[in-house]
């Protein structure tokens, strides 16, 4: 199974439909995109040739959608994925929320060389906002990478604190471009994104706390 589109719909607003299994970077390359005020970290380390954000140009639809929804109104995603049987997931959602899925999803084809990191594997996991389960989630993918790389060596935890680290810059550097370029009508862009950023940051923040519930579930 592996997601294969998306639909979201919100009351007075046209549907968006995004399709997940076309990768090809959106030709349109928005201002909020520059690295000039705000150098990403990502682009340092991994493509310094670049002088524009890839990913700002792969969720630049999304954020002109959602800019002009408040962050409390209730809306709806759909998420479509390969499965025969089951094949449509429904999400009822207020808007920050469903900002947040549609930029999770929305990472699954992203160019964005930081989180590239295990796209074909997370294309595969549940979707959610509860920060436990998201830890858990993104660490069991964490895993199960390592294993298909090195299967007789022991994955080092310090690698998933620095992958999450790199994610939280990311995102962050994305927050302040969209802020300093963008002008909004309404919020949900804003707190969707923040409500990524700090689910990652509390997860890299509290990593052994969270690490440690973890082995007590397992225990």
């Amino acid at each position: 199974m592996f997601y294969t589109n998306f639909l979201c719909q919100f009351p007075g607003q046209p549907d968006l439909d995004v399709n997940l299994t076309d990768t090809t970077l959106n030709c349109e390359i928005p201002e909020w995109s520059s690295f000039k005020k705000f150098p990403c970290p990502g682009n340092l380390n991994y493509c310094s040739k670049k002088s524009y954000c890839r990913l700002a140009c792969e969720i630049n639809g999304l954020v002109n959608y959602f800019s002009h929804i408040r962050s409390y109104e209730q809306g709806y995603i759909y998420i479509f994925n390969s499965d025969g049987a089951t094949n449509k997931i429904i999400i009822q959602k207020d808007a920050q929320n469903i900002f947040f899925y549609t930029l999770w999803l929305s990472f699954l084809r992203t160019p964005c060389k930081v989180l590239k990191f295990h796209q074909q594997l997370r294309a595969n996991y549940i979707i959610t906002s509860d920060i436990n389960k998201l830890f858990y989630t993104m660490f069991s993918i964490f895993l199960v990478d390592s294993h298909f790389k090195s299967p007789q060596k022991i994955p080092e935890l310090m690698l998933f604190k620095e992958q999450l680290h790199l994610v939280h810059a990311v995102l962050v550097n994305l927050l302040n471009r969209m802020r300093n370029y963008k002008e909004f009508e309404a919020d949900a862009c804003n707190n969707g994104l923040v409500l990524f950023d700090s689910l990652v940051q509390q997860m890299e923040q509290e990593f052994d706390l969270f690490y440690q519930g973890l082995k007590e579930k397992i225990k």
